[in-house]
């Protein structure tokens, strides 16, 4: 019988393909590319010293460390490469740049980790700025819809709708942005790093101004806020926090006074859009800390379980204030008010009056 030429050329193939392939293996590594093989000196944590080519260094990448170094990480062992004064320039501006710097970043002239670790780091970030910029590898360039986990409002504003397309977690505000409330509504944004003037804490943001301090926003999936030292608030300001369940507040309204205009004595101010109020039903716990609260201030708020106003000035609060707490089962007051229903009463060790429902109370 004669042999399949065909099956015989296929092995002969498969021979010669196995042979080349093996040697490519014993060939140094980085030279399998064509390019030039570049080396880096990592100095580890435990004093250690390595002299690693690209492919053995990448799979260690962590990627920018605070002093500006590359970081590795092997195993729990950190090590730092230093990097060049190309690589550092286009790293400060990638990380605090306004939208001129940016632009004007060129990676062409560093090297092939020093380019992995800014694609480790800002591949994710989306940049906003009359539109969108991201890093393409080399360079930023400017795209019609960007998706990331971080965005950073370099100037001007930014509709909520523009911000929620990116799918960011993580929201920047550079000096010259322009934030409001309405900014976060319907975003996934979960933290936020402010510049000045604005100032961001404990899920509520805020803008300085020769005013004052104001209360801007909160951030939508905060569960628990806490509003301080701040002198004013906007109208809406909590709108965008669906999931809150508990929040601190120095007063209610616009301001300690409550001198803002129609509605701003009332808790509801802060989630108002002018024409309506939507307190969201996961609210549960109230503090409030100073300033006033009159006549029926918590109108619309039959959601709210638990009120502490330890601490505030008792000829402050209004004894009908709290009629329209439907749902309330207790109340930490430093003076006697009204309540609709049945309430058991006693006087705390810090001498205010602690209102409990017939259903009970978990406040602690």
């Amino acid at each position: 019988m004669k042999p399949n030429k065909k099956a015989f050329l296929r092995k002969a193939l498969t021979a010669a393909f196995s042979l080349v392939w093996t040697a490519l293996l014993f060939l140094p590594v980085g030279t399998r590319t064509g390019e030039a093989e570049e080396s880096y000196e990592c100095r580890w944590a435990d004093g250690s010293v390595s002299v690693l080519n690209y492919d053995r260094a990448y799979p260690y990448l962590g990627g920018i460390g605070e002093n500006g170094a590359i970081s590795l990480l092997n195993g729990q062992t950190a090590g730092m490469v230093a990097a060049s004064a190309e690589f550092s320039a286009a790293e400060t501006a990638l990380r605090s740049g306004g939208l001129g710097e940016i632009l004007s970043v060129s990676a062409s002239d560093t090297g092939r980790l020093e380019r992995a670790a800014l694609w480790r780091v800002y591949g994710e970030t989306v940049w906003c700025a009359g539109g969108f910029f991201v890093w393409q590898g080399d360079r930023i360039g400017r795209v019609s819809s960007a998706v990331g986990t971080r965005a950073v409002l370099l100037s001007g504003g930014m509709s909520a709708s523009a911000l929620a397309s990116t799918g960011a977690t993580r929201l920047e505000i550079r000096p010259d942005a322009e934030v409001f409330a309405k900014t976060f509504s319907g975003t996934a944004i979960e933290t936020v790093t402010a510049c000045a003037p604005y100032f961001y804490e404990a899920g509520a943001l805020y803008r300085d101004t020769a005013g004052g301090r104001r209360l801007l926003a909160g951030i939508p999936s905060a569960e628990s806020v806490r509003v301080r030292g701040n002198d004013f608030a906007d109208r809406g300001a909590l709108l965008p926090c669906l999931a809150l369940r508990e929040l601190t507040l120095g007063f209610i309204g616009s301001d300690p006074y409550a001198s803002g205009g129609d509605g701003a004595d009332l808790f509801v101010w802060l989630f108002s859009d002018g024409s309506e109020f939507r307190v969201p039903e996961t609210l549960e716990k109230l503090r409030v800390t100073g300033g006033k609260i009159g006549e029926h201030a918590f109108y619309g708020c039959g959601g709210i379980r638990e009120i502490d106003l330890c601490g505030m000035d008792a000829d402050a609060i209004s004894a009908e204030a709290f009629l329209s707490c439907s749902g309330l089962r207790r109340l930490h007051s430093p003076r006697p008010v009204s309540l609709a229903g049945a309430y058991g009463v006693r006087v705390l060790p810090c001498g205010c009056l602690e209102y409990n429902s017939e259903r009970g109370s978990d406040f602690d």
